[in-house]
């Protein structure tokens, strides 16, 4: 399945039905999904992120931010899971593309301005938890 073109700061939905029952192992214990993300020249980029479940029974939803370990290109994302009823181990195949540009850090959320002893200030916070300090700020 193609999740769609995606730049820096971004966030992809990654979800994954495993059935109409939650997986469980061959001891009976809910299978928890985890995600591998391989690049175009075949190096892995991310390994063994957990896709956790929602509510709705067998739909799993995890989603990823578009950090500076995506450089430009194309990428595939491997789901793999347990079963007990199957003979061998489940999986499903993601694509999707990273384009140049956007920021690592996500989306500004937050702007505060405060007036220091030597200079102005403006504090940002963005989608991914990052506060940075910009000084001089002029309109």
């Amino acid at each position: 399945m193609y999740l769609g073109t995606f730049q820096h700061g971004d966030w992809i939905p990654i979800p994954l039905l495993t059935g109409t029952a939650w997986p469980l192992d061959s001891s009976s214990v809910r299978s928890i999904p985890t995600l591998t993300v391989i690049d175009e020249n075949s190096d892995v980029v991310l390994t063994g992120e957990e896709i956790p479940p929602t509510l709705t029974t067998g739909l799993h939803n995890v989603e990823r931010q578009v950090t500076a370990e995506f450089v430009a290109g194309r990428y595939v994302g491997i789901l793999r899971w347990n079963d007990a009823g199957a003979a061998v181990n489940r999986h499903t195949i993601v694509t999707f593309t990273v384009d140049p540009g956007g920021n690592s850090v996500g989306a500004i959320t937050g702007l505060h301005f405060y007036r220091g002893q030597n200079a102005d200030f403006i504090l940002t916070m963005s989608d991914s938890g990052t506060v940075e300090s910009r000084k001089g700020p002029s309109v």
